[in-house]
């Protein structure tokens, strides 16, 4: 899912950690920003498409377009669908929640397109009752429990380092397998991989100060 800050899902301590990673920012001349820019587009040029090893694909979600998946997450779901084809065993998971009232979730739309294309209903799982990244991801390791192979992270390319930091927080390690083909340069994309370096930043100093300050209520939402 292209992540977006929602107030309702933030809370108190996600505030104070918006804060201290802004604080951080502004301290550190925006060279730490920079670095994690850096990491983000070293990510996402270096993601292979093909995943070394059979594993369970785990399709992040995205928010719908008048109901339907707009063109990163047909992408996403292409993807899926081609590893599908090589290994028809491995299983789909979906990830993704309602993103408009009334509408479908990313995730059941996602299995309608990939159902629509061909694969078996029986080779998809959805998972629905999430509404950001990460908590698909944390509602992934509870399906993913007692599988013992890699599961393949599908996602676009601006959205696969945070991701994957999220997914290796929460105990899993993921193979990362881009959406898209290579890395398309464009002023969108470029505010794309700006924005996933801020939000990692912001990620990766809440774990940090969670972990500081012992704060269990905020370890259980990351880790």
């Amino acid at each position: 899912m292209l992540n977006r800050i929602r107030l309702g899902a933030i809370g108190g301590d996600g505030f104070f950690t918006l804060f201290l990673s802004n604080l951080l920012l502004i301290g550190s001349g925006g060279l730490l920003l920079v670095a994690l820019l850096i990491h983000v587009i070293v990510v996402a040029y270096r993601a292979p498409i093909r995943a070394a090893s059979a594993g369970r694909c785990l399709v992040l979600g995205q928010m719908l377009n008048q109901g339907r998946p707009g063109p990163d997450f047909r992408q996403r779901l292409e993807r899926a669908f081609d590893l599908h084809r090589q290994h028809p065993r491995n299983g789909i998971l979906i990830l993704g929640g309602h993103t408009s009232p009334g509408g479908p979730s990313e995730a059941s739309a996602g299995r309608d397109y990939l159902v629509a294309r061909g694969v078996p209903a029986e080779c998809i799982e959805v998972e629905d009752h999430s509404r950001h990244t990460l908590e698909n991801l944390r509602q992934a390791r509870r399906l993913l429990d007692g599988d013992q192979r890699r599961p393949i992270l599908i996602t676009n390319r601006f959205h696969l380092a945070r991701s994957l930091s999220l997914a290796r927080g929460l105990g899993l390690d993921p193979q990362a397998c881009a959406a898209d083909q290579r890395l398309r340069w464009s002023p969108r994309q470029a505010a794309r991989l700006l924005q996933e370096a801020y939000l990692l930043h912001w990620y990766h100093v809440g774990r940090t100060w969670s972990r500081l300050t012992r704060n269990q209520r905020m370890l259980a939402r990351i880790s």
